[in-house]
């Protein structure tokens, strides 16, 4: 196979090709390794999850599963950044040459370079959920509601998080040629630091333009090609509505084959303009003794590996299309539970109060209500999602340390809301008097009673099984306890992030932070015959891209404008609105 020959079409179709090497690989054979590597570890213990019971097997898979995830992504930026080079170049390296000392490049997991890649890594892990980065790297995102708890709770945070986030893109920009040099002129650490700081000093701004006109352009080429598609379904729908189902597998697909393009020129953007920028200060010439790259020979001795290609690509396009044929015939009704989280509708009442509770249960009508819960001193339990109390009434208190009747004269306040602090013998009461199915999460805090969930399965197990209520947690011993002692009650475990898929647990269900939430995941816990739900959806747009992935519950404060959505979802423009859905899930 072939690299790119001066001026000919045929440098642009392999240097594509070699594009599509790297996410083929990626896709097919990286990414499951780290799943087979994380379900391994994951069954390490006794409790079948690793934060259960630590282990040296454990020990020894995390360190595995870090090393594999590195060199995966070393190897994809070092072949990238090659075949970059030797399309702007015109030097016709050899695929099977770059492939080869892509894998040894990758070793520097192994050397000092690995300090500067980790910073590097974390330096854009924040920008690696805006749809336009590797498959490797779109697998790793921060978790929404930690940005969710800065924004809403911390004031200070936002302005620390903007100056944050500008630094980040300061440095990025600022060390954006030092893992080239260190590639491509095997410069040491220093030297390729000292000089990526020269040159980015000299083209700050240039290259910061390059790169949000080279952001902009696809965000602006992506949403004029989704409307096209939007467009065309929806008259589909209008004049020939037997062909809906079919149209909107094909444009469905299409959106997705928009998107993973899109995404490939982006990348290969970036590297352009970085060699662009090398080439201009006389900085892109292949040093070293190690590159020493063999251009490529005839074309067929590379047959085999452009067959490979796209015999992978015709796979993975067939997968893509069941796929969306299956999201796109889910039956009509085939709702997500909408689950109040903390009670909520909207600012409608104090989080966890029993006002909450009860107007929440008539403008909402939610399918379970979700609520927390804290031991007391006096092994009681009070409603209370956080056990410091300062943040809601003002003073530093901890309920594990309060008696209940001490906890209780409590006065929280949220907004322009005021409320005494409850009990949950109280709480629980009240939604059983007016029908109100309940999710309950118990709070796991180093100041607990060692018997707290003795006390808690005694007192509460019959009750809450009787009325259909569910339990979960964050913590996974109390899930397996309380499956162990009571095996017919509904039990959940809480996953901040999801990042390795399903663990294998006793679990009934999982509740997923919802921005780290995949169709993998949930066609995995479906098949094992275990609920999905998400928590805290509260945008139309994150909304749209749980209904489109099928999950089995929407945790969200507002739950009267999910129901709207639900009901759009579903309505006779069924597909239109699937479609949408698909494609904003895609930038969640």
């Amino acid at each position: 196979m072939n690299l790119g020959r001066k001026g000919g079409n045929k440098g642009r179709k392999t240097y594509l090709s070699n594009i599509l090497v790297a996410n083929m690989f990626i896709l097919f054979i990286v990414i499951p390794a780290l799943v087979v590597c994380g379900n391994w570890l994951f069954d390490a213990d006794e409790y079948s999850y690793f934060m259960s019971q630590f282990s040296y097997l454990t020990l020894a898979g995390g360190t595995l599963f870090i090393v594999l995830l590195l060199y995966a992504a070393y190897f994809e930026y070092t072949f990238l950044l090659l075949s970059s080079y030797s399309y702007t170049e015109q030097k016709n390296f050899s695929t099977y040459a770059m492939l080869r000392h892509s894998f040894k490049e990758a070793t520097a997991v192994f050397s000092t370079k690995i300090f500067f890649f980790l910073f590097y890594f974390l330096l854009i892990l924040p920008f690696s959920g805006t749809g336009y980065t590797s498959e490797l790297l779109s697998k790793i995102k921060i978790p929404i509601f930690i940005l969710d708890y800065i924004f809403k709770e911390r004031r200070i945070f936002v302005t620390l998080l903007v100056l944050l986030y500008t630094i980040l893109i300061y440095l990025g920009v600022r060390l954006l040629f030092a893992l080239p040099l260190m590639i491509l002129q095997q410069l040491p650490l220093k030297q390729a630091i000292q000089q990526s700081l020269s040159l980015s000093k000299k083209h700050f701004w240039r290259l910061v333009a390059s790169f949000v006109t080279l952001f902009l352009t696809a965000l602006a080429f992506n949403v004029l090609l989704y409307s096209v598609l939007l467009t065309v379904q929806w008259g589909i729908e209008q004049v020939w509505s037997g062909l809906a189902l079919y149209s909107a597998t094909l444009l469905s697909t299409i959106a997705w084959f928009v998107r993973l393009t899109t995404s490939a020129i982006v990348i290969s953007g970036s590297m352009q303009i970085i060699l662009l920028f090398l080439k201009r200060e006389q900085q892109l010439k292949l040093k070293g003794k190690d590159l020493k790259l063999v251009q490529a020979v005839h074309q067929r001795k590379y047959r085999m590996l452009e067959t490979l290609l796209l015999s992978g690509f015709i796979i993975l396009l067939v997968i893509r299309i069941q796929t969306n044929y299956k999201l796109m015939r889910q039956p009509n009704r085939n709702e997500p539970l909408v689950i109040a989280h903390r009670g909520v509708d909207g600012d409608n009442a104090l989080q966890n109060s029993i006002s909450a509770l009860k107007k929440t249960h008539q403008s909402a009508k939610p399918y379970y209500t979700e609520m927390d819960i804290q031991e007391t001193k006096d092994h009681r339990f009070v409603v209370s999602h956080d056990s410091d109390l300062k943040k809601l009434t003002g003073k530093k208190l901890v309920a594990q340390k309060l008696t209940l009747k001490q906890a209780t004269r409590l006065t929280a306040r949220e907004g322009n809301h005021t409320a005494k602090l409850v009990s949950f013998d109280k709480y629980l009461d009240i939604a059983h008097k007016i029908h109100q199915p309940l999710i309950v999460e118990i709070k796991v805090s180093k100041y607990d009673s060692k018997n707290m969930l003795d006390v808690f399965v005694n007192k509460y197990g019959e009750k809450l099984l009787h009325h259909h209520d569910a339990v979960h947690s964050l913590d996974y011993r109390t899930v397996y306890e309380l499956k162990r002692r009571m095996p017919q009650l509904k039990v959940g475990y809480i996953l901040p992030f999801n990042v390795l898929g399903v663990p294998k647990s006793a679990a009934n269900f999982y509740s997923v932070e919802y921005s780290t939430l995949n169709d993998d995941f949930i066609r995995d816990a479906q098949r094992q015959h275990k609920g999905v739900y998400t928590w805290t959806v509260n945008r139309s747009l994150s909304m749209y891209g749980d209904l489109s992935m099928g999950v089995n519950g929407i945790i969200t404060d507002n739950g009267a404008k999910l129901n709207k959505i639900i009901e759009k979802y579903h309505s006779k423009r069924t597909y239109t609105y699937r479609l949408l859905a698909l494609m904003l899930h895609s930038y969640r």
